[in-house]
């Protein structure tokens, strides 16, 4: 019985390499290439254009920009957002609705803007990539997608209108709005196609297809895993606990002693980062967090009418900064207020009475209130476990709220914006993914060039590990003496 008890472990044993060895060459492969690449992605990232980066292109309002006929609009329609800015010879107005919709008016004349006309956006593109200081900008072409615009985020500004400039800068138009929603650079574009690109499997064709390209991302994936989990125990099977005589603790030589070394030094990162990068897909809905809208709407309070929000504006025409470029409406407790940016990124919150002052503790525990049971408040002036810099900045000093149920809340004292929400699923994700897969586990770690050196160090040994993998994959497969 002991004796059919070996053979059958031997056996299955004989599979799991062979299985190994066959997945190699292939997910080893693919494994050795997501290393590469995210090293390059750590310093090179996919190109996106925020909001701030939009403003240096916008110029300053004009005086008595807004906006007379507009008061008379349609009472009915709730209003999200309004944003007015220059664009081409005029102040638009953009009009989110609380439905999503969005509107277009020019400010001057009251008129809705069912379309942009075309020559007009080609001269707003013009006219921006000057404000960006390139030379010779020129209009490309009108493009659904491409490389650079293909991810979901852009459909609702969809056909886009393409510019390029002399030394290889490339921005696009939203065809929908008039905005500015993406700028590339050639060096940028050069070394996403080996970092991000490559990373993330962004390639246009896949990546059309949301649903198919997170299938084929989370597949590959689990693959690799198990790929990743077979390579430990096989390496801890032949590793020779107890020397009893041989020279070294492996029983491998050339490519395979280095791949059985790196294999156990670096296999439980190997995992880890795998399966944060799974969880980086949320598979199955794993990390799905729940719709913290209705949390937010409560916060802010009740929205206001089309013509509600252009006569509170009028009223607040006089408190208007100079040099404003970008104006904003805004809420919070049922209190509507504007917002005004200058080009260096400069914020003034006002109203009719005119500036408005930074919210108070008191003020944002009771608004904290509306929301859920408040369990405590805190002006916070440097990074916490869910809220810090990374690749992405964020404004301090901001207000936390922690509620009774564990989430929290984080809420802008100077602008009264919610810059994050953290609910359980999202907090489940700031850890199995940013912090497995970025290495953000703590302030500490996240310091440069710490971060740099510790990160660059472990995904070295992951190459180390797949790249013998696929030399022995390669090997085994392609020898005529196996």
């Amino acid at each position: 019985m002991a004796a059919q008890a070996t053979q059958l472990t031997g056996t299955v044993w004989r599979w799991i390499l062979t299985i190994h060895r066959w997945l190699g060459i292939g997910l080893g492969l693919l494994v050795l290439i997501w290393c590469l690449s995210g090293i390059i992605l750590m310093y090179v990232p996919y190109p996106e254009l925020s909001s701030h980066d939009q403003l240096p292109v916008l110029e300053p309002l004009t005086e008595n920009f807004c906006c007379p006929q507009l008061v008379s609009q349609d009472a009915v329609l709730a209003v999200d957002t309004l944003r007015l800015e220059r664009w081409h010879a005029t102040t638009l107005a953009r009009v989110t609705l609380t439905t999503g919709r969005v509107l277009l008016f020019d400010a001057h004349s009251g008129n809705e803007l069912r379309e942009l006309p075309r020559n007009q956006m080609i001269d707003a593109g013009l006219q921006a990539g000057k404000s960006l200081g390139f030379v010779d900008p020129e209009f490309a072409a009108t493009v659904q997608d491409d490389q650079w615009t293909v991810t979901s985020r852009f459909n609702r500004h969809r056909p886009l209108y393409k510019f390029r400039a002399r030394e290889g800068e490339e921005w696009y138009l939203s065809g929908t709005t008039g905005e500015l929603v993406q700028l590339t650079r050639p060096l940028e574009r050069f070394w996403n196609w080996p970092g991000a690109v490559t990373h993330w499997l962004y390639f246009t064709d896949l990546r059309r297809d949301t649903t198919v390209w997170a299938q084929v991302v989370i597949w590959l994936t689990v693959i690799a895993l198990f790929l990743a989990v077979t390579g430990i125990a096989v390496g801890i099977r032949h590793f020779r606990w107890r020397r009893q005589g041989a020279s070294r603790r492996s029983p491998f030589t050339a490519w395979g002693l280095w791949h059985h070394y790196a294999g156990l030094l670096f296999g439980v990162f190997t995992l880890s980062w795998l399966f944060s990068g799974l969880m980086s897909m949320n598979p199955w809905g794993t990390l799905e967090g729940r719709d913290v809208r209705p949390d937010v709407e409560r916060l802010r309070g009740d929205s206001s009418t089309l013509s509600g929000v252009f006569r509170e504006l009028k009223r607040s025409m006089p408190h208007i900064p100079d040099r404003t470029v970008r104006l904003t409406s805004s809420r919070l407790g049922g209190e509507l207020y504007f917002l005004a940016w200058n080009s260096l990124g400069s914020v003034v919150r006002f109203g009719p009475d005119g500036p408005l002052g930074e919210l108070t503790l008191e003020d944002v525990r009771s608004l904290s209130e509306r929301v859920n049971e408040v369990s405590d408040v805190e002006l916070l002036h440097q990074e916490d476990a869910y809220y810090y810099n990374l690749h992405n900045q964020r404004p301090l000093p901001v207000y936390r709220t922690i509620f009774a149920n564990g989430e929290h809340l984080y809420l802008n004292p100077s602008t009264g914006v919610v810059e994050q929400f953290v609910d359980r699923g999202r907090a489940w994700y700031r850890w199995l993914f940013n912090a497995l897969h970025t290495g953000d586990f703590h302030a500490i770690s996240r310091l440069r060039p710490l971060w740099d050196i510790w990160m660059v160090l472990l995904l070295s040994g992951l190459i180390a590990g797949s790249g013998t993998g696929v030399v022995l994959g390669y090997r085994y497969l392609f020898s005529n003496n196996r």
